[in-house]
């Protein structure tokens, strides 16, 4: 083992036992990368930190899958004391199209509902043409 090995691995130690966890449990198993640690330093709740060690010696968790961990962790805390933060207000609903899509939109009837096909018009199209040549088809000018 080389000498920075053995620097890492003293580390990882050093930093598993400040964090209140068993240095014996981590030393017999595979050990855990000293990013894993320091994550774990973040979990505050004793019990907590011990399970999330033990699931990443058995498991051998990266940084990330811990890190994962610690933030669904911090979050419950979060939640559980009441200082999650406040949802930002829905936007204001818009204007609910008048559109009927069950009724023909050229005789005006709403019978035979599964023969109707959808007609793509421009909005202005509609305005300046057909509804000039619907009115006069139904006889409405």
């Amino acid at each position: 083992m080389n000498l920075t090995r053995r620097r890492v691995l003293k580390g990882a130690a050093a930093t598993v036992a400040a964090a209140g966890l068993p240095v014996h449990a981590w030393a017999q198993a595979d050990p855990i990368k000293i990013g894993v640690a320091l994550q774990l330093l973040k979990v505050t709740d004793l019990r907590m930190r011990h399970y999330y060690l033990d699931a990443a010696i058995r498991g051998g968790a990266t940084v990330t899958v811990v890190s994962g961990w610690v933030m669904d962790w911090q979050q419950q805390q979060r939640a559980l004391s009441g200082d999650s933060a406040t949802p930002a207000p829905a936007a204001a609903p818009g204007a609910v199209p008048n559109v009927d899509y069950f009724r023909c939109y050229v005789c005006g009837r709403n019978d035979n509902v599964h023969t109707m096909q959808p007609i793509n018009v421009h909005s202005h199209c509609q305005l300046a043409v057909l509804d000039q040549l619907l009115a006069a088809y139904r006889g409405d000018k």
